[in-house]
């Protein structure tokens, strides 16, 4: 999946989505490294916000609204 797709996808939801949302299915390790690439480019971007309530629960994202 491709950076500009994940933000779409991100975009799209106002509850955010989960991290397994966007690699669903059975993706292999490159795809898995991909997203989560893509991911910390949007957060340097400052396009998105990362939430995990605890160790090893599922990470939540959610697009950042401009400013």
């Amino acid at each position: 999946m491709k950076m500009r797709e994940i933000w779409q996808q991100i975009k799209a939801s106002a509850d955010g989505v989960g991290f397994r949302d966007l690699v669903h299915g059975s993706p292999s390790k490159l795809e898995i490294v991909m997203t989560f690439l893509a991911l910390l480019e949007l957060l340097r971007l400052h396009k998105i916000a990362v939430r995990q309530k605890q160790a090893l629960g599922e990470i939540r994202i959610k697009a950042v609204e401009s400013v």
